[in-house]
């Protein structure tokens, strides 16, 4: 039987597997770990050291069951890991997006596609060793066991419908990103257009006083620049006015 303990590295956000391995015997369990640099069945061994549990009082089929919920267990505390970065996450778009933060959500859906990965396999396995017959004297899995096996099958499941939970959320984060980022070009275009719309008039004045004909009676008037400036001001004025009415602004 092959699984795979996975560690959630928070400065990285990605996820960290590493396989392990076990041989099933009629009296024995034989474990294979790719790393020695730490003890990922402390809490099983110092079970077994103090006697509690039921894991004395069974065969090692119970004990490969208990191994194995180790790393199942493993892989909620990694999925609470990646809920909490969900929240960050959606936190921090709703405030305010940027590129960095669709970086992490990518990051964050690969390393669930990973997760899927290395969950998906498990549920044959396990439903397997559930279908071994305990009647038989050759049968490696008990009937008393066959029911832990079974509920470790419905917390893979579990593991796998949350994988496809989160990853359906990270996929309403994009759409949340991209939403966010039309909005604030959409914004942007609205003041854009209001300058310019408000700058058209004023251009026009501009361009009529500009031409510099002879017979243009306000060029020698007194109060020509002054009007001029008044006229803009008051078209300034009054389109803010507008738009102010019909909610544009």
């Amino acid at each position: 039987m092959v699984m795979k303990w996975i560690e959630y590295n928070p400065v990285t956000r990605e996820v960290e597997p590493e396989h392990v391995s076990f041989v099933l015997g009629p009296n024995w369990v034989i474990s294979f770990q790719e790393e020695r640099t730490r003890d990922i069945f402390e809490t099983i061994r110092q079970r077994i050291k103090a006697g509690a549990g039921k894991t004395r009082q069974n065969g090692p089929d119970y004990l490969l069951y208990a191994l194995a919920d180790v790393i199942v267990d493993q892989y909620f505390r990694v999925l609470d890991c990646v809920e909490e970065n969900l929240a960050n996450l959606e936190e921090a778009l709703f405030q305010k997006a940027q590129q960095k933060h669709i970086q992490e959500v990518y990051t964050v859906k690969r390393e669930l596609g990973v997760m899927r990965k290395v969950v998906a396999p498990l549920r044959e396995i396990v439903l397997a060793l559930t279908r071994e017959v305990p009647s038989t004297d050759k049968s490696l899995i008990s009937s008393n066991t066959e029911l832990y096996l079974r509920d470790l099958y419905d917390h893979i499941n579990q593991v796998n419908e949350t994988i496809e939970i989160y990853r359906d959320q990270m996929t309403g984060l994009m759409e949340l990103y991209n939403s966010t980022i039309s909005n604030r070009l959409n914004n942007i275009m609205k003041v854009l257009t209001i300058i310019s719309v408000i700058f058209m008039p004023l251009t026009f004045i501009a361009g009529i006083y500009g031409m510099n004909f002879e017979f243009m009676p306000e060029l020698h008037w007194k109060y020509g620049y002054p009007f001029a400036l008044g006229l803009m001001a008051v078209m300034v004025i009054a389109m803010l006015a507008w738009f102010r009415v019909k909610k544009w602004i």
